[in-house]
């Protein structure tokens, strides 16, 4: 987690502590108890500061101080806190000068084929798998068989008394 995105938890958490404490506080106190009781920064020039903001936020002070209410937020509008303190600057939104583009809609989608059964062979199967290895047993059979016939033939010659 970043460093900044700890202090923010920091605060929110302290903010918590202060609306367990004091659950009869709206907003704007919670605020000016957590601000009131902040001790100011080593290098802070001024209560705000512009780098330091309001200090040090001390939890337990905030809980346990002594707090005047107030009725309005001490910080100021919150409008105008996003307008300074925002992280990254941003133009007006531009107002279109053209007409968004028409499309055509897209034909409509072909209709899904129809399952074939899984066990019987297409065309392709056929030409490119089963025909060739029929074939190519076929040959293998009859190339065996023709091995086979000359085998006897030369045993058989070689039994047979020479004359």
């Amino acid at each position: 987690m970043e460093r900044h995105e700890r202090r923010g938890a920091d605060r929110a958490g302290i903010a918590a502590l202060v609306r367990a404490a004091h659950p009869d506080l709206d907003a704007e106190n919670v605020i000016n108890r957590i601000i009131q009781t902040a001790h100011p920064a080593a290098a802070a020039t001024a209560v705000p500061d512009p780098l330091y903001g309001y200090g040090i936020v001390d939890a337990a002070s905030a809980v346990t101080a002594e707090v005047p209410l107030v009725s309005a937020n001490p910080m100021g509008s919150l409008e105008e806190w996003i307008r300074v303190y925002r992280r990254a600057q941003s133009d007006p939104l531009p107002v279109p000068t053209v007409r968004p583009v028409e499309v055509a809609p897209l034909p409509p989608a072909d209709a899904a084929p129809r399952p074939a059964s899984p066990l019987l062979p297409t065309r392709d199967t056929f030409v490119y798998g089963s025909l060739p290895l029929t074939l190519g047993t076929a040959a293998a059979i009859l190339v065996a068989l023709g091995v086979t016939a000359a085998v006897r033939r030369i045993r058989l010659a070689s039994r047979t008394p020479s004359r």
